[in-house]
């Protein structure tokens, strides 16, 4: 009979062993020996995450990027505009003034 009692006792242990480790605190343990969740990481990894996307949800950064880029392409359009402007004004001075100055 004592067979019988150490059989169901290693049974027994048998079993919770398997469901502790394979259950939510065996899990938990399995991500703390893999690195996934630090002892003091908790609250400031969470705020980062949260940060990271609220960022990420805004999205102006590519508007902005955008803006800047068609601002900056007009202004290089004024420039030239301006700058053939100038040479056409050097251009006529030099044709009046007889075109000896060089």
């Amino acid at each position: 009979m004592s067979d019988i009692g150490e059989f169901a006792m290693f049974l027994a242990v048998g079993f919770a062993s398997a469901s502790l480790f394979l259950g939510p605190i065996g899990r938990a343990l399995g991500r703390w020996i893999e690195g996934k969740v630090g002892r003091s990481a908790g609250p400031e990894l969470e705020e980062l995450s949260a940060r990271v996307a609220e960022l990420e949800a805004r999205g102006p950064i590519t508007g902005e990027t955008d803006l800047v880029a068609r601002r900056l392409a007009e202004l290089e359009e004024r420039v030239d505009f301006t700058e053939r402007l100038l040479a056409q004004g050097k251009d006529r001075a030099r044709l009046a003034g007889g075109g000896a100055d060089g």
